[in-house]
């Protein structure tokens, strides 16, 4: 797989121990993990992120529905021209 952007040469040795335990699991060379190498702190949050997020597909259905609900609901409401309750311009709180 060619990326436009190419992983860093010089890669920490706690990325490369991620990368390696990656590629172990799921038996693939990805690239993700390499193109994160260019910042440090993105890819050890990312990786802490996965390692402590575990739902299920029905529960990822139910929060990509969600965001789209409210989406759908904060843009209407632009589109009326209607502010948020309480966070008028008026508003002296």
């Amino acid at each position: 797989m060619n990326a436009f952007i190419k992983p860093p040469k010089k890669i920490a040795f706690f990325l490369k121990l991620g990368i390696a335990i990656s590629k172990r699991v799921t038996g693939k060379d990805l690239l993700v993990p390499k193109l994160l190498a260019w910042y440090p702190k993105v890819a050890i949050s990312s990786g802490i992120l996965e390692a402590l997020v575990n739902f299920t597909e029905r529960e990822i259905v139910i929060l990509a529905s969600t965001v789209a609900q409210v989406n759908y609901w904060a843009r209407l409401i632009q589109g009326l021209g209607a502010p948020p309750e309480g966070f008028s311009d008026k508003c002296k709180l």
